[in-house]
This record gives structure tokens, C-alpha cells and sequence, in this order.
């Protein structure tokens, strides 16, 4: 087993060494000598193959990967999708030294037999031709003239020929030998399988729950075949449907570290809004594994519950990661659809008991109040024993930050760790800063006392990529820390982005809406920010929330282990008016053709506002959740802002409750559009360069409501599905309220 680490994602190799001695010896080879840390794919040819291993990042420079001897051709098996061969001179069946290919499709017509037929060594294993098909549909560039014959087919993650723009792989590393591969295809039935339900009453009515768990046949849009069936009705706000099977022949009283990759058919698409959450967003993907059984038991209230800690809706537990949710790509029109789900951007370990067994398991924690339908396709699970050598979970040096929420506690942790294992940081809590600093032993703890608290802050600095001890480029670490006043909790510190993991954001200004949810009970409308991102990932944030308050600070972008990027957000508002509080997903842009770059939130971020009985509004405080939706914002000078001639709506509504009928406008290229059956004394302004857009309303007695918010440069999805081009707040008549743009 091959773990590839690429700036796109990772995928896994299973390398057939039974049958390809010879080749699966020389690529294994390759990678102990370090022939394939820092290598490139130079070569794509959409819907053909992409190659690598030839050519080696240093810096700025690219040299070719020093090569040893050829390896005997060893050919048989089909070049078929998903496999991976070996690449060779034209006439010399037996040149094959240290480049090697992914099939993209069925090339076996072409290449089994082509030059002595080349030699298929491994395939990729379970979601992971996800990956290679995101390499697969990146632009090429002919960098001949540069770089020399070889770089024809280029691919570059952005249209110009920057290091940052290569396809780059920092880490290729070779899994434990007792490394377990189980891969399960529910076309066979069960495989072992056994399926239950929990969260709902014990002695339900099963004619109102509908619970289904069977071997189906799939919609014939999917080709066809069978699948596991999984069906059921929540009707208690949460409902807990869930596969298990038993896992043997393991080491015992072993740590394995899990990765379970799935896929799976869902005809709900995102944007929906359904009692008690969205039909999608709000029913969530788990992986799950645990030494003991999970058994569906009684509670003590009559309510059937898990034996293990599976977490709650959104929230993960002991045993159970959330992974996602259900939602499909495509149109809300009944079809099914395949969705792949997997848990490599976490860190999931299960311990086999004295007989070397363990359980896996994997469920969808509902809170969508209402039906919800799944066929299982595949699941692909790696088991890898956790052997960490000595420096694995030293401390490594750097920046790394975490934003945490339990209770009334909210804020930030960040810390900087030295080369020594000396660290210095900071917990702003509820806007109250904590001045830290500390040692990290040789094990990759830390321990201090929490001025002012009983207890103290523990940290332990874990890492990933060193099982040949080694530290390498693509080595991922983090810190685990646990505070005193967060009652157990841990919060997870990311280390900051690396210079360029940011692609073509960095310099940019992004656009953020901040849609309030209403969870406060106030009819608010949406705060707005722009957001400058520095080369370095430091995010300054300027604009302003419903209320009117100013929003101002930074934060920095960090990376997890999968090299997702995040971004933490605290950030105080003014000396007295509270926090905005959470994290975004931050998602660079991919290369020229995929404009939709942008930031979101996972889950709410929470607008925090205390009691002040000396306020001028809101003297009882608020607590707020807002929904962030961000978009790079481009605009070339004499066109639209909203990207062509076209028809919009302005909708405002005050906090009262009260709204203006829509207004009506032609939106053309110099920004001044012409709102039709506007009343006497209402101004729009425009500025393209940024999108920022404000104006007023006249009201009764000859007041005016003010509004402002930002323009997107494409439509957007809103929270609960709309599409809109811009958004912001209205205020000025003792209340705020909402003000939104559609086009239609």
C-alpha cells in the first residue's frame, strides 16, 4: 500500500507485488531513496493518462529524478481505468525506470499491447480516482520552450507557469506491510453487514417510521445492479440509521489507524429547506469504528440509543466522525446520484481487542424532520497499524491556531512553537486575552497552569508522515490542546498555511455575506465584510454587521492534514458589542476556468452580543448565527457588476416586519441601473470596483431607511436555496432589516 500526498488531495495505491515483483520492487525502490518527495505530474492528456515521476521540485528549480537501472517488462494485466503502469522509452519494452502513470480510462485496446504491453503494477484504491480526476481536468500548458520536450502537456493548477501552480506531490510513503485493505462492493449484498436504527422510541409504531435496510436495485441512471437500501422517517427530531460489521484477523490489543472511503446514491441536492434543518445539509455522513460492538440499547427515558459515543447531528463523537452530509451535485428533480464521502481529512484510530477484532461501522445522524433515502454502493477501508518512531510526535515548529465554543466560552487559542520546543501564545476568551508560554517535552506534551483557574492547559503536538523517521516536505502536523474552562474539551490547532497553498487568492479581495438565521428572534438582515487575503494567508476583515457594528480585524488561514484549507475566525466587535465567532472552509481556485473561489461556513459562525444596560439598542444582548457565503470579487472596467445586461430585484424589509414592493432594474454595463416605479427620494450607488452598494428609502413623516451591503460577481445560493447577487442590511428607522438583490 502507496499513500500519494498531492497538493490536490491524496489518493492510495494497492500495489500488486504477487504479480509484478520486479516493478512494485523498483517503484518501492523510488520511493525509499526519496526519488518521488517533491515530484511533479508533467504530463496530462485528458481522458487518456497523466504521468509523473520524473522530475523533481527544489526550490524553483525542476531536475529530473535520478534514475537507476530499467526494469524487465512485466505485462498481463489490462491498462484499465484506475490502474497505474509503468512509463518506458518507444521500441525498448524493458526502459521503465521511475515514471509511471494513471489510466483516466479503458486503454487497454491501446497500450496492452503497444511496445511489449506496459506493465500494470497497482490501481487506485476506493475514492481516490476522485483526486486523480481532479489532476485530470486541470488546463495544460506547452512549456517546451521553457522547460524542454517533456513538459508538452503540462498541468497547471492556474493558467501561468509558477511553482505554486504545479501539480505536486510532497510526500509518496509506503503504508505498514500488515497494513489491512477491506473493500466492500454492496452489488454482492450484504458483505457482512448488518444494519439497525436508533434515535427514536422504544416501542415505535413502525408504520409511522418506514424503516427500510435491503438489497435494492439501483435507479437505472446508475447503471443498474444492486445496493443497500437505507431508508427511514424522523419524526423525533433525530434519527440514526447505521451499517456495522466486525473486522478479524487483526494484531491484537493494537492501535490501527482507520481511513474508510464510500460512496453512495442520494437524490436530494443542497439549498432544500425542510423541517428541523435542510433534506441534505442537515442529515450527516459518519464514519465509525470501536473495539466493542455498537449495540441499539434502551436508555432510561424508553428511547433507543447507541452503546458507543456516535456524536449528535452535526456533532462528532468519540467513536464517529462526521464526514459530511447527503447532498448530491445536480437539480432537485427525484434522480439519484453518486456521492463519495470519505474521512482521510481526519485523524480516526480503533483499537483491536485481545483476539485482534474490531468493529467499523458507518450511518447518517438525520435531523431533517422527514424522509430521507440512501442506496450504499462501495466502502473501502484501510487499516494501518500505529507505529509512531521516536520523533513522531515531537513538536514542530511553527504557527498554529484553533477556534473553540462550549457553553458561554468562545475564542481563540494560538501558539508559536520554537525550534527548541519552547512555545509562546495567547486564549482570548470572551474577549479577554491570556498571555501563555510553556515546553514541550520529548514526547510532545505540554502542561502549564491556568492563571486564575483551577486546572491547567494541556497540549499534545501530534504529527503524520513520519513512520520512516524521518521529516519530510508534506509531513503534517497539529496540536491537540484542552483547556481548564472548556470542561474537557479539546480544541484543535491547525498550523498555519504555508506561503502559496492559497493558489491565486492571495491579493485578493473577497467578498463575504454574513446571512443571519433568526435565531435571536430580531428580524435582522445580513452583515457583510470584504476580506483582503495577504500572501502570508493573514485575512483582514472591514465591513460592518446587521446591527450597524463595525467588523475589523485579521486572522490567518491554516491547513489540515489533508491540505484543507481554513480559516478561524474571532473577532471582537468594538469594546463592548460582543464576538463573531467560528470557522470558514476556504477554497482556493483551482485554475482559470472555476471562478466560484470562496469562503463558507461549515456551520454557523455565532454573533455574540452581551447585555449592556447602557446601550443605545439591543441593551438585553443577542445571540446571533450567521451563515458566511464569500466570492472573489473581479470586475473589469466598463462592464456590469453583476456581469451583464440584466433584470434584478431589490427587496428591502424593515425590522418591523414591513416591506417595499420589489424594484424592478435594467442593469447594464456603466453600473447606474434604471429601477423601475421608483418612489420619490430613493438613491442607489455602486461601486463596481468593490461592490459595495448602498442607498435609502423614503419612509413616512419624510424619514429615510438606509441600506448597504456587497455585490457577488456570479449569483449565489443563499442559506435556504435562493439564488441572489448581493445582500446587506437596512437601518435608520429605529430597527434593521433585510435587503437583498435576485436577478431574474
Amino acid at each position: 500500500m502507496v499513500r500519494c500526498h498531492s497538493n490536490l488531495g491524496e489518493f492510495d495505491l494497492f500495489l500488486l507485488d504477487s504479480e509484478k515483483p520486479a516493478t512494485v520492487a523498483n517503484f518501492l525502490g523510488y520511493i525509499e531513496r526519496g526519488g518521488f518527495t517533491n515530484s511533479i505530474i508533467h504530463r496530462s492528456v485528458p481522458g487518456f493518462v497523466f504521468q509523473g515521476g520524473g522530475f523533481q521540485l527544489s526550490g524553483n528549480s525542476l531536475s529530473a529524478v535520478k534514475t537507476v537501472e530499467s526494469v524487465v517488462n512485466e505485462p498481463g494485466i489490462s491498462n484499465l481505468r484506475g490502474t497505474v503502469a509503468m512509463a518506458k522509452l518507444g521500441g525498448d519494452p524493458n526502459s521503465a525506470t521511475s515514471q509511471w502513470f494513471v489510466n483516466l480510462a479503458d486503454n487497454s485496446a491501446n497500450l496492452d499491447a503497444q511496445n511489449g504491453g506496459f506493465t500494470v503494477f497497482g490501481r487506485v484504491l476506493g475514492n481516490g480516482m476522485d483526486t486523480v480526476d481532479a489532476i485530470a481536468r486541470l488546463g495544460t500548458y506547452d512549456a517546451r520552450a521553457i522547460l524542454g520536450d517533456a513538459f508538452g502537456d503540462l498541468p497547471l493548477r492556474a493558467a501561468s507557469l509558477t511553482v505554486e501552480n504545479l501539480v505536486l506531490f510532497p510526500r509518496v510513503r509506503l503504508l505498514a506491510d500488515d497494513t489491512v485493505v477491506e473493500e466492500f462492493d454492496f452489488a454482492d449484498g450484504w458483505n457482512g453487514f448488518g444494519a439497525d436504527f436508533a434515535d427514536l422510541p422504544a416501542g415505535y409504531d413502525p408504520a409511522q417510521y418506514d424503516l427500510v435496510a435491503e438489497p435494492r436495485p439501483l435507479p437505472e441512471n446508475l447503471g443498474g445492479g444492486n445496493a443497500l437500501f437505507l431508508s427511514g422517517v424522523n419524526r423525533d427530531d433525530d434519527l440514526w440509521i447505521f451499517v456495522k460489521r466486525q473486522i478479524t484477523g487483526l494484531k491484537a490489543d493494537t492501535v490501527y489507524r482507520m481511513t474508510m472511503d464510500l460512496e453512495f446514491a442520494s437524490s436530494v441536492p443542497a439549498g432544500l429547506v425542510g423541517a428541523g434543518g435542510a433534506p441534505a445539509e442537515s442529515v450527516f455522513v459518519k464514519c465509525g469504528a470501536s473495539t466493542d460492538e455498537p449495540l441499539v440499547v434502551v436508555d432510561s427515558s424508553g428511547w433507543l440509543r447507541m452503546s458507543i459515543d456516535k456524536g449528535q447531528q452535526s456533532q462528532s463523537g468519540k467513536d464517529a466522525l462526521v464526514v459530511g452530509d447527503i447532498a448530491k451535485i445536480g437539480l432537485d428533480d427525484g434522480t439519484y446520484a453518486s456521492v463519495r464521502r470519505s474521512n482521510r481529512a481526519f485523524d480516526q484510530e480503533v483499537s483491536t481487542d485481545a483476539a485482534g477484532n474490531a468493529w467499523i461501522f458507518w450511518g447518517i445522524d438525520s435531523g431533517y424532520e422527514g424522509a430521507t433515502s440512501l442506496f450504499l454502493r462501495n466502502a473501502t477501508v484501510i487499516l494501518s497499524p500505529d507505529r509512531p518512531v521516536a520523533d513522531e510526535f515531537l513538536a514542530v515548529p511553527g504557527s498554529y491556531a484553533g477556534v473553540f465554543e462550549s457553553g458561554d466560552a468562545r475564542g481563540i487559542l494560538t501558539i508559536q512553537i520554537g525550534k527548541n520546543g519552547a512555545w509562546t501564545g495567547s486564549a482570548v476568551i470572551n474577549g479577554a486575552r491570556t498571555r501563555l508560554q510553556g515546553l514541550f517535552a520529548e514526547d510532545g506534551t505540554s502542561s502549564i497552569p491556568w492563571k486564575g483557574l483551577s486546572g491547567s492547559l494541556f497540549l499534545k503536538a501530534e504529527s503524520s508522515g513520519l513512520l520512516d523517521g524521518k521529516r519530510d516536505a508534506g509531513d503534517k502536523t497539529r496540536v491537540v490542546a484542552r483547556l481548564p474552562i472548556l470542561g474537557g474539551t479539546d480544541v484543535l490547532l491547525l498550523p498555519t498555511a504555508e506561503s502559496g497553498a492559497f493558489g491565486t487568492l492571495a491579493t485578493r479581495s473577497v467578498n463575504v455575506l454574513l446571512q443571519s438565521q433568526g435565531g435571536s428572534g430580531i428580524l435582522f438582515g445580513h452583515g457583510f465584510a470584504r476580506a483582503t487575503i495577504g500572501r502570508d494567508g493573514t485575512v483582514k476583515w472591514s465591513g460592518r454587521l446587521a446591527d450597524g457594528s463595525p467588523l475589523a480585524g485579521s486572522s490567518r488561514i491554516t491547513e489540515d492534514w489533508s491540505g484543507g484549507l481554513s480559516l478561524p475566525v474571532s473577532l471582537g466587535i468594538g469594546p463592548t458589542k460582543g464576538l463573531l465567532q467560528g470557522s470558514m472552509v476556504v477554497v482556493p481556485p483551482m485554475d482559470s476556468s472555476t471562478p466560484e473561489s470562496h469562503f463558507f461556513s461549515q456551520d454557523p459562525l455565532s454573533w455574540v452580543r452581551p447585555p449592556n444596560a447602557k446601550g443605545k439598542s439591543h441593551q438585553g444582548g443577542f445571540l446571533e448565527k450567521l451563515v458566511a457565503t464569500g466570492r472573489v470579487w473581479r470586475w473589469a472596467r466598463g462592464t456590469s457588476a453583476l456581469g451583464g445586461n440584466i433584470t434584478c430585484d431589490l427587496r428591502l424589509t424593515r425590522g418591523d416586519g414591513t416591506s417595499w414592493p420589489d424594484l424592478q432594474a435594467s442593469w447594464t454595463a456603466d453600473n447606474k441601473p434604471a429601477w423601475s416605479m421608483a418612489p420619490t427620494g430613493f438613491e442607489f450607488r455602486c461601486n463596481p470596483a468593490t461592490g459595495a452598494v448602498s442607498g435609502k428609502m423614503p419612509l413616512e413623516r419624510r424619514k429615510k431607511s438606509a441600506y448597504q451591503g456587497l455585490l457577488f460577481p456570479a449569483p449565489t445560493a443563499l442559506a435556504d436555496g435562493d439564488l441572489f447577487h448581493g445582500g446587506g442590511f437596512v437601518s435608520g428607522d429605529n430597527s434593521s432589516g433585510v435587503f437583498e438583490i435576485f436577478s431574474r
